[in-house]
């Protein structure tokens, strides 16, 4: 289905859908949970605009479950979203991730209202709610020459979106987490896996892994009505693709600071007047930021009464750096906007 979106020059991106758990929430409250907050998200009529304005075609959502002995039941889901062609243009990799990042910022506030609309807390701007490119395998080579033919000469294949909506099965967990069929591997000599993989039974059963768009949204109608269907016989029997882990190495690197990327200089004097005149505003302008309630530091300086000038936009480079004595590796990095902060001075200069 992807190879023929991108085939038509449509527009693709993978939604990644997460609220926050931990080890006092049950299986079943945490999927209840995800599955009340994506139909919220999808009703929400300030997202159905923003998808609508970029000619949003339809989705396809998939649920997928891993265990941590830290964090407790991940449940999340990934969401495979289609958007009409709005121009001839041929994009690079750097410029697929920067409309990436300019539609999570437009998204995360809808997905925010859904989590706390079902008793979940707000969702962390980079690790809740990402989203990401998708292209298909000639897409992969045109963009990201490098990586394809390394992979290509190490017998490697891509874990692309489509592995990652039909294939959880064939993944593996991390270090810390471990999916269901792991946990059922141990099940035979743990009481503790056993009830694991009861819990997540009883969460999972009667609900679907994958669910369509509905009517003229389904993809399945718009890019697959000429295929043949294939019987569950066939499936069974087709060669599986293996997992590697390596793929979040290849994408460009948007670096740590949860995408906004803004850089903001406040001088030392401005720091004092703020500090005699509004005790705290630099510490609740963060808090905002860091609990996602605004996704501009600078707009939030501004909320609490600082005057906030752009000096320039932020953007994106491509650097090369060293990953091996005489080894390079090129990726994208965040230029990020710059600001200046200056408290206002009152009438007669003091502050």
């Amino acid at each position: 289905m992807i190879e023929r979106a991108r085939e038509r020059g449509c527009r693709v991106e993978m939604i990644t859908f997460t609220l926050p758990h931990d080890l006092s929430l049950p299986a079943g409250e945490s999927m209840r949970r995800l599955k009340d907050a994506l139909r919220r998200f999808s009703a929400d009529g300030s997202m159905r605009r923003v998808l609508n304005e970029l000619a949003f075609i339809g989705k396809v959502t998939s649920t997928e479950v891993t265990y941590g002995h830290v964090s407790g039941w991940h449940i999340h889901a990934h969401a495979i979203v289609v958007f009409e062609q709005q121009d001839d243009r041929e994009t690079d990799a750097k410029e697929d991730f920067a409309r990436s990042v300019e539609l999570k910022k437009a998204l995360y506030p809808g997905w925010k209202r859904a989590a706390h609309a079902v008793g979940a807390g707000t969702p962390h701007f980079k690790y809740g709610f990402d989203v990401r490119a998708v292209w298909s395998a000639n897409d992969y080579i045109a963009k990201l020459p490098e990586a394809a033919t390394a992979k290509s000469e190490a017998g490697k294949g891509r874990w692309g979106a489509e592995a990652e909506l039909s294939k959880a099965y064939m993944k593996e967990g991390r270090k810390t987490s471990r999916t269901p069929w792991e946990i059922l591997d141990g099940a035979d000599c743990s009481q503790e896996d056993a009830r694991l993989f009861r819990e997540y039974a009883a969460a999972t059963w009667g609900r679907s892994q994958i669910e369509w768009s509905k009517g003229e949204r389904d993809l399945r109608k718009v890019f697959l009505d000429d295929l043949p269907e294939k019987v569950d016989e066939q499936l069974v029997y087709e060669e599986p693709e293996w997992v590697f882990d390596d793929e979040d190495e290849e994408m460009p690197d948007l670096g740590d600071e949860n995408l906004v990327m803004e850089r903001i200089q406040i001088g030392s004097s401005d720091a004092w007047r703020a500090r005699v005149y509004a005790f705290g505003s630099i510490d609740r302008a963060c808090a905002l930021w860091e609990s996602g309630d605004s996704l501009s530091l600078a707009d939030a300086l501004a909320g609490e009464g600082w005057h906030v000038e752009k000096v320039s936009e932020g953007g994106y480079r491509r650097e090369l750096f060293e990953v091996e004595p005489s080894i390079f590796k090129e990726r994208t990095v965040v230029e990020p906007a710059e600001f200046v902060a200056t408290w206002p001075r009152r009438a007669g200069g003091v502050a």
